[in-house]
């Protein structure tokens, strides 16, 4: 081990160190610069933190032991070996008594060249270890990467990052503990940057990464006297030396746990906050201080917040059908984000069926639409059990409301509750030809278009092959006089409450192309489509599979097919028979009593 040999207070070559909070886009950041060939940018290292290999292991114990993966990574890729291989030579060094110094310098004899990167945000809470990169490392270069804390604290809250990042006791909520650590990591971070000349410390701001990949890399690579290269701003494209696996070949990389729910580098999440707001949503005084300290508005934030606030007498249930004491229905919006697809549903089940629906934010004046799939079922259960607390259950939805059902039964099976009837219409995980479909603006303005409920047949205009996003608008007016004179809407809805309705139609078709289903012990009851439109109209039924998907996520998927085709199937003469085959899949005593 040559690193052994390291003189007392001699520095190590310069390394690069990204300073931030968790959740705020590191892991995005660190795969980034893994795409360049003279970096090495491995997971969590979690070394500068202690003085010896030994402490560092001890510190760790059994329960956080993962922590100790991102340094058996970092070997595994240096050493060309298998994690087995790896684990018996950080063994053999912390034997030896290595500092953390000389395990650094080690893995930079083994580099050659190429610069170390270290990104490891629990550095950022204490800033005594900050200074340790000043004094272990000569000439380090520091990427200060910043995030909006509104945008941070919702990331962490969405993680349930306390459960692995901090590791002391404390009594603050999930949301007290993500402002706190975004706080004090801003505060450690600068006081420190304030003893580093500024040639030696780069900021980079999370929004500009994602929305503009290119030009913040490139700035980043001047910054660090490199030549800029494309395929950094392609990082989810194949790359071992990028390390976005696990050190077994089953298990997760060390880092961001959402990173592998992602297919490209998406920039909505930049300002997706913004439709995540809640009224309880105010930050401290120091909070903001430190936000404005590095460029964030807090007016933007404070006129979101008016509009947040008037939502509060606002609920996402809608009573359709009141009925009699048996338990209740619950059916999820489609992507349109209106419940009223629902009303002859709830008719077809008999009057003495309780039918309630949920329908999504947005909708009204002012109302902040929600952005994940995820965030909505969260929302859901909460109004839910707020109303309901005790089960079991009965959820369903057509479309997308299927897909933020499912979401919804596995959070109320965590919370110890029963479900017993999950009623999926004609809903499956979207592949990924269909998410892609999503991206195009003609087959976005159809399908808003058909779940209008406008036909085929009324959307000739939409398949001109001089179809261009400039038009957007124009064709907008047309499937408004379209949709009023098919009495599918009323006559005296406005431009504007269309647009309204077609903003939370794409955000709601961005959260299905984000949505990535979890593998559970959910039962699924399927109600599937039997017919197909024309190519590029259907986002469901198309699919050869018989589950549409649902076999390889759920553990028992019971299917039945109906008539009609997607956009159909609830209204006359098909969903008759639809209600009569969901009637007899609701359990007999749900039937009986309430």
């Amino acid at each position: 081990m040559s690193g052994s040999a390291t003189t007392v207070g001699l520095k190590n070559p310069p390394a690069v160190f990204v300073l931030s909070p968790p959740r705020s886009g590191s892991t995005l950041l660190r795969v980034m610069l893994g795409g360049h060939p003279e970096l090495f940018a491995p997971p969590e290292l979690e070394l500068l933190s202690f003085k010896t290999l030994a402490e560092r292991k001890a510190a760790f114990g059994t329960r956080n032991s993962f922590w100790l993966e991102g340094a058996v990574r970092a070997v595994m890729q240096l050493q060309n070996c298998g994690a087995e291989a790896a684990k018996e030579i950080i063994e053999q060094c912390e034997a030896k008594q290595l500092t953390t110094q000389e395990f650094y310098r080690l893995m930079q004899e083994w580099l050659g060249k190429r610069v170390l990167v270290d990104k490891t945000p629990s550095y950022a809470l204490d800033a005594a270890i900050l200074q340790r990169a000043e004094s272990s490392f000569a000439e380090a270069r520091y990427l200060h990467l910043i995030r909006h804390p509104y945008a941070m604290i919702r990331s962490f809250e969405a993680a349930r990052l306390e459960q692995v990042f901090f590791r002391h006791d404390h009594n603050f909520s999930r949301r007290e503990l993500a402002e706190m650590i975004w706080l004090v990591s801003q505060e450690n971070i600068l006081a420190f940057l304030a003893g580093v000349p500024a040639t030696r410390q780069y900021q980079v701001r999370f929004e500009q990464l994602v929305q503009e990949p290119e030009r913040a890399l490139r700035g980043i690579c001047q910054f660090l006297g490199l030549e800029y290269v494309a395929e950094m701003a392609t990082p989810y494209s194949e790359g071992a030396q990028r390390m976005v696996d696990g050190i077994h070949p089953f298990s997760k990389m060390l880092g961001d746990v959402k990173f592998h729910e992602h297919r490209s580098v998406d920039a909505t999440v930049a300002e997706r906050w913004k439709t995540q707001l809640e009224p309880e949503d105010l930050l401290a005084e120091e909070t903001w201080a430190m936000a404005e300290r590095l460029g964030y508005r807090r007016t933007e934030a404070e006129d979101l917040m008016q509009a947040v606030n008037k939502q509060d007498q606002w609920t996402p249930l809608v009573e359709l059908q009141r009925g009699g004491d048996r338990r209740p229905l619950f059916f999820v919006h489609p992507v349109g984000g209106n419940v009223y697809c629902y009303l002859e549903l709830a008719r077809q089940l008999g009057p003495e069926q309780p039918f309630y629906g949920l329908q999504a934010r947005g909708l009204a004046e002012n109302h902040v639409p929600l952005a994940e799939v995820s965030a909505m079922a969260s929302y859901y259960v909460e109004t839910l059990r707020s109303q309901w607390p005790e089960g079991p259950y009965m959820l369903g939805g057509w479309s997308m409301g299927g897909l933020i059902a499912y979401e919804m039964a596995q959070l109320l099976r965590l919370h110890g509750e029963q479900v017993n009837l999950l009623a999926l219409v004609d809903s499956g995980p979207p592949s990924e030809k269909q998410k892609q479909e999503l991206l195009d603006p003609r087959t976005l303005l159809c399908a808003f278009a058909l779940d209008l409920g406008l036909s085929a047949n009324d959307l000739t205009f939409l398949k001109d092959r001089h179809f261009g996003p400039e038009s957007e608008n124009q064709h907008l007016d047309r499937i408004l006089e379209a949709a009023v004179t098919a009495k599918r809407l009323p006559v005296r809805i406005d431009r504007a409450q269309l647009l309204r309705l077609y903003n939370v139609f794409k955000i709601n078709a961005q959260a299905v192309r984000g949505y990535f289903p979890r593998k559970s012990s959910v039962q699924v009851t399927l109600f599937k489509a039997s017919e197909t439109l024309s190519p590029g109209m259907d986002q469901s039924s198309q699919c050869e599979d018989p589950t549409l998907g649902w076999h390889q996520i759920a553990a028992t998927i019971e299917v039945h097919n109906v008539p009609g085709h997607h956009f159909n199937l609830l209204r006359q003469p098909q969903v008759v028979a639809l209600a009569e085959q969901l009637r007899a899949c609701i359990p007999t005593k749900e039937r009986e009593t309430g």
